[in-house]
């Protein structure tokens, strides 16, 4: 069973890109996925999501979700603080903490729960709209160093067989 870890990227790319007042069934979907547990924010995102505008859409929508207590985001693990300490420690001197706060937890949840689930055979997957680049320090960049999945929009809606029609 896959389960994939939304960045701030891939969730501005939508909001952004596909309208939730015309992309209807496609908001419909990531919601779907979100309740289900099958696409996971996790707190440092939803905090990053917290401190936008009070009038933008992902802050209104999961600020919503989560008062009607529909929806919270993923907790962190115990010890996940070490594995991000591992990861920033390997991209010392490249990481901008100003924009990427959450990057190197959304890596480490990734890693930990795969290590965790694996007897369950569960697949954890980084959801990013970020690309790879040679000596980066981006979210494709920590993935790659670390064995860990990560895919793009488009990937991801072929995945879960999303179809427009």
């Amino acid at each position: 069973m896959r389960h994939y870890i939304a960045d701030m990227s891939i969730l501005r790319l939508l909001k952004d890109n596909y309208y939730p007042e015309i992309f209807k069934r496609l908001w419909d979907t990531i919601d779907n996925l979100i309740l289900a547990g099958k696409l996971l924010i996790i707190e440092p995102v939803y905090a990053e999501i917290e401190n936008g505008s009070k009038e933008d859409f992902l802050t209104i929508h999961f600020k919503t979700l989560k008062k009607e207590h529909r929806w919270k985001p993923a907790e962190l693990p115990d010890g996940i603080e070490k594995v991000v300490k591992t990861i920033t420690k390997k991209f010392k001197g490249r990481l901008s903490y100003s924009r990427n706060e959450a990057d190197p937890y959304i890596v480490a949840y990734a890693i930990m729960k795969n290590k965790e689930d694996a007897l369950f055979e569960y697949e954890y997957v980084v959801l990013t709209a970020e690309r790879y680049k040679p000596n980066g320090a981006k979210i494709p960049n920590m993935c790659k160093e670390f064995g860990i999945r990560y895919i793009n929009l488009r990937d991801f809606l072929k995945e879960i067989g999303y179809t427009d029609t």
